[in-house]
């Protein structure tokens, strides 16, 4: 629950500072643009651009920062079709705009704002429903890989005990784990574990 909030609270803040970029840009394109040219054409066809792209910068600055939680997570999938739908969009459309319908270029440029809009909309569709944030050990959904990892941290400070302290198995979230028979797949390292049951604490 907590990696989720700091997920959305991430993803909120990069919105907010590309969202007022993007909103300065698109009001002010020509002062935006003579930062770096001021050949007439260049201005010209920047600031058509900006008016139309500018606005929904908040919608790539929101998708990369959800994309970005998700590939700490460990589960990319759906940022990666994000992604992936953003370059057919622009691909597609973008080919069919320009070459069947023989389209402007501010049609192009519209193009491209859609694909931002489906870009973040879809990263954002996944964290909601939580497809980024489900643990590969258990399945389940927040916060549970981290307590196992957790758990297995500790387990590791067990093992440190003396070899008399030593038993057969113990009891975790109401698994079994044995020394001989059921290795714990997240750490291989550990081949014994002290026969404690659930009572992780320190060593007397």
């Amino acid at each position: 629950m907590r990696a989720r909030k700091v997920a959305w609270t991430g993803a909120a803040i990069s919105a907010a500072i590309t969202g007022i970029i993007g909103l300065v840009a698109a009001l002010f394109p020509d002062a935006w643009l003579h930062l770096f040219s001021r050949e007439e054409q260049v201005v010209r066809i920047g600031s058509a651009y900006l008016i139309r792209v500018a606005p929904f910068y908040v919608f790539t600055g929101l998708g990369m920062a959800l994309y970005f939680a998700s590939q700490g997570a460990g589960r990319v999938t759906w940022p990666f079709a994000a992604g992936v739908a953003r370059l057919s969009i622009v691909l597609v459309l973008g080919w069919y705009w320009i070459h069947v319908a023989h389209g402007s270029l501010a049609g192009l440029f519209w193009v491209i704002a859609l694909s931002q809009i489906a870009f973040g909309t879809i990263n954002v569709f996944a964290m909601a429903n939580r497809l980024t944030f489900k643990s590969p050990v258990t399945g389940h959904g927040d916060g549970s890989l981290v307590r196992r990892s957790l758990y297995l941290c500790r387990l590791d400070f067990c093992c440190l005990r003396p070899a008399n302290r030593l038993g057969k198995f113990i009891t975790l979230e109401g698994e079994k784990y044995y020394r001989d028979k059921t290795p714990i797949r997240a750490n291989p390292h550990v081949d014994w574990l002290p026969d404690q049951g659930s009572n992780l604490g320190p060593a007397d």
